[in-house]
């Protein structure tokens, strides 16, 4: 035990006296304040911004939307640039800005890009909010595309074969002759307990992130194995103390970082608790050591070891619920990432 604090003390000495290690730490942070601004919206959110400060046109649909019996809560937005910052901190599931051109557009026929969408990779219920706001333009304009098209086809404008169109067109605008698209809100997190509670639907964007990092630098500190000055400490040192003295290594390069993601996921509102989030840190600490020195044994070569570390990591964000929990739509994900280091970091709720 003396011997292992003795090589763990010296380790950390030893990386506190590299630009690089501080380096880590401070792109750690960098990420962590980046994932924080740009969160994924809640489940249940349904508030999107619609922006029409500068169309006129624009203002009327959005009262049309407000009017609609849908999921959706529209919120109205007098700055574009408040909208959109709405958007990346998760506020808003989405939001639309009806541009100054969006007016003009609507009278030459050239709606191409003037009504500008805002979401993240996160956003879930994009596509059907884009459809209800392409709707309900398309509501709004279609009396004169149809007018127009009238014109186009027949090169002569007849009043009474114009009035008889329109009429139609309110008629099938109005009643549910064609289709009418229903949106019927699943409750994924109840689903889930009904599903014999095997599913956790919640994400964890923030300590995910952390535990990501933190399991990054660990397999990186067990890849100064083939450094020289580490070589020829592991040859001189009995076979059974080897294993100590990596892990000492692992312990080090991980202790700050360790610390930096720790007190991230401590401070933001989506905590699981300050004993819980410790109590994980730990676990994922212990876990991926073992984890990472099982596959040190396997893999012999430097470079294959670091191209395996993509792979992994990939496995680790795509199997564990960080950004979105797979193992709702594929059960088996939720066996596979025990296999995981970071699938263990998760197990404590």
């Amino acid at each position: 035990m003396e011997k292992s604090l003795r090589w763990y003390i010296l380790s950390l000495k030893l990386h506190m006296k590299k630009k690089m290690y501080y380096f880590q730490m401070l792109v750690m942070v960098l990420v962590l304040l980046l994932v924080y601004k740009i969160q994924m919206p809640k489940l249940n959110t349904v508030e999107v911004g619609v922006c029409f400060s500068e169309s006129a046109t624009g203002k009327e649909i959005y009262e049309s939307l407000k009017e609609a019996e849908d999921v959706f809560e529209y919120k109205q937005y007098t700055d574009k640039e408040q909208l959109e910052t709405d958007v990346l901190a998760g506020q808003l599931e989405s939001g639309f800005v009806f541009t100054k051109q969006f007016d003009t557009g609507i009278q030459n026929g050239e709606m191409k890009d003037t009504i500008l969408f805002y979401s993240t990779p996160f956003s879930m219920k994009a596509e059907v909010l884009k459809e209800a706001i392409y709707a309900a333009t398309f509501e709004y304009i279609s009396d004169a595309l149809l007018l127009e098209i009238d014109e186009e086809q027949y090169g002569n404008t007849d009043e009474l074969r114009r009035e008889r169109l329109s009429q139609l067109n309110d008629w099938y605008l109005e009643s549910d002759a064609l289709f009418e698209l229903e949106i019927v809100e699943v409750p994924i997190e109840k689903q889930a307990e009904n599903n014999a509670g095997v599913f956790n639907t919640k994400t964890y964007p923030i300590q995910g992130t952390a535990g990501v990092l933190v399991l990054l630098i660990m397999y990186l500190a067990y890849s100064k194995k083939w450094e020289n000055e580490n070589k020829a400490v592991l040859k001189a040192l009995p076979q059974r103390d080897r294993n100590v003295y990596m892990a000492a290594v692992i312990f080090a390069g991980v202790t700050f970082p360790a610390i930096i993601a720790t007190i991230f996921s401590i401070m933001i509102p989506e905590t699981r608790g300050v004993l819980t989030e410790i109590i994980a840190m730990i676990v994922l600490i212990v876990i991926s050591t073992i984890w990472i020195m099982l596959l040190g044994k396997v893999i012999k070569n430097y470079m294959t070891y670091i191209g395996s570390g993509v792979a992994i990591l990939l496995a680790n964000i795509i199997c564990c619920p960080i950004f979105v929990d797979l193992a709702v739509f594929v059960p088996a994900i939720k066996y596979i990432r025990m296999l995981l280091p970071m699938g263990w970091f998760f197990l404590l709720k």
